[in-house]
This record gives C-alpha cells, sequence and structure tokens, in this order.
C-alpha cells in the first residue's frame, strides 16, 4: 500500500479498518474514494484515518506516567496541525514532533534511572562490550537469535525509585533536543518515509510497548477483586510474562530510538526500484 499513499494521510487495510469498526471506532475510518490495485491481491478498498481528539486516543493506550501523559496530549495537538503556519505556540512540525519525543525518551531515560537504584554498571564490562561491537565482523555475524536481557530480583524491583520523581536535568533535555534535530535533518523530504512517518512509527512502538507493560485480568498478570480492580501483581511474574521487557526499560529505550532512526535518509522508494536502477 506504500506506493499509492498521500503525504500527510495515513491510509489502512480494510482489515484494520473492520477492527476500528469492531472497538467502535468507525468515525475514525473514511473510505478511499477509488480502490488501489495490490500486487497479487487485485482491487482493494482502503481507508483514510481521519484526524481525532487527544482524549479519545489516550484511551486505548492504558495508564500512562505523567510524562507520557503530556507527551500523548502534545502529539495529537502536533498531528491536528497539516502545515507548518497552523502551529499555534509558534513551533514548526518538526519543532513540534521533536519536543514530543524529548517527552517519550525523557520518560523512559526517568525509567531507567529508577531500574538502577543507584548502582551503575562497571565501567570496564561496557569498554569490552564496545571493543567486541563491529570488531571486523559484518552484520550478520554479529547477530544472535536470542538476546539475553539482565535478571532482576523480586526485591530489586519492589525497591525501585519512582520514576516520575526523577528530574533527568536540563542538559539532557537539551542534548535529546538537538540529538532529535540531528536525525530530523538526515531524513529526506520524501511523501512517505519522511521524519514525520518516523514518529508514527514511534508513537505506535510506545502504544505497543505500553500494552505489553499494562497489568490487568485479562491477560492474567493481576487477581481482580469483586469491583474489578487489580488487588496484587507479582513483580517476578509480570517480568515473566513479557520476556524481561517489563523490568528492563533500557530495552524498551533501545526500541523506541530504533524506531526513531529507522528510515534515516530513505531515498523515498521500494528498495525493488534501487535494484531496477542498480543503485
Amino acid at each position: 500500500m506504500e506506493h499509492s499513499g498521500e503525504r500527510n494521510r495515513i491510509q489502512i487495510s480494510q482489515a484494520t479498518a473492520d477492527l476500528l469498526a469492531e472497538a467502535g471506532f468507525s468515525q475514525w475510518t473514511t473510505p478511499r474514494e477509488t480502490k488501489i490495485y495490490l500486487k497479487g491481491k487485485g482491487d482493494m478498498q482502503t481507508y483514510w484515518m481521519r484526524k481525532t481528539k487527544s482524549a479519545k486516543a489516550a484511551s486505548l493506550i492504558g495508564p500512562l506516567t505523567q510524562a507520557e501523559t503530556v507527551a500523548t496530549a502534545a502529539y495529537s495537538e502536533l498531528t491536528e496541525c497539516s502545515d507548518e503556519s497552523d502551529s499555534k505556540d509558534g513551533m514548526d512540525k518538526t519543532e513540534r514532533l521533536v519536543e514530543w519525543t524529548v517527552e517519550i525518551l525523557t520518560s523512559l531515560l526517568q525509567q531507567i534511572i529508577a531500574s538502577r537504584s543507584g548502582g551503575v554498571q562497571d565501567i570496564k564490562s561496557l569498554s569490552a562490550a564496545e571493543r567486541d561491537t563491529g570488531s571486523g565482523r559484518t552484520v550478520l555475524e554479529e547477530f544472535v537469535p536470542i538476546v539475553r536481557l539482565k535478571r532482576f530480583e523480586e526485591d530489586e524491583l519492589r525497591r525501585r525509585q519512582r520514576p516520575a520523581s526523577i528530574d533527568i536535568g536540563d542538559e539532557a533535555r537539551s542534548q535529546l533536543r538537538n540529538f532529535l534535530f540531528i536525525v530530523a535533518g538526515m531524513y529526506q523530504d520524501n511523501p512517505f518515509h519522511n521524519f514525520q512517518h518516523a514518529i508514527h512509527v514511534t508513537a505506535s512502538v510506545k502504544k505497543l510497548l505500553a500494552r505489553i507493560v499494562n497489568v490487568n485480568d485479562k491477560n492474567g498478570l493481576g487477581a481482580s477483586n469483586a469491583d474489578n480492580r487489580i488487588e496484587s501483581v507479582d513483580p517476578l511474574h509480570l517480568a515473566g510474562h513479557s520476556y524481561g521487557i517489563t523490568s528492563d526499560p533500557l530495552t524498551q529505550f533501545a526500541v523506541v530510538f530504533s524506531a526513531i532512526i529507522h528510515d534515516v535518509d530513505h531515498p523515498g522508494v521500494p528498495n525493488t526500484q534501487l535494484v531496477k536502477e542498480n543503485t
């Protein structure tokens, strides 16, 4: 569906539109005026996503930290501006995207600091890891099928500081902001694989991560009482259910970071076209 997209519009399949309708959000979509042709599938009806307000969008994400709540509202507002001139706060679209992403990364850094409980990894082990990375090997040679995450003890999980109480400092926020502006400048101005697309993917990744770490009785992570409220959660049970992602915010940070940079310097055409052009 990539080749049939349009600038500043989100196209979804019939299956995705049906799922939204089943969830009671049919008002979020509108049928595309004409069907599109997909190789191997023929003519297909697709849909455009309508713009929505932050309150409805946030209701699907689940419990958020204070920083994430602010970030969700900011992202909803910035996506409602189709042109840079529409900004109400003096920022252009890139600046608004950067500020939203700074809040997301800040929240994850707060969780990382809280997970360390005052401890810092031995500098020698970090240096050894840096030496081993990319030391004359190809990317495929460095690939491993299983990445072993750090193991956490139950007492350690219970002792963690509340992330929202941690201040990463203005200097760290400034460094995040400057880095994101550099990344934004490395994205080419093409119809799809641009910086705005990267932040859309980042928002989707953050939402999926929120669903992984969300605690409810449907996924068996919490014991509900008569009022359908979660009474207690075993931290080790939660960590095991999510393959360690729940208790390892550094892994969450890595996933979000990957989403931000995943299409840097993309030329705007699929790999098949590059092969044809022998570029």
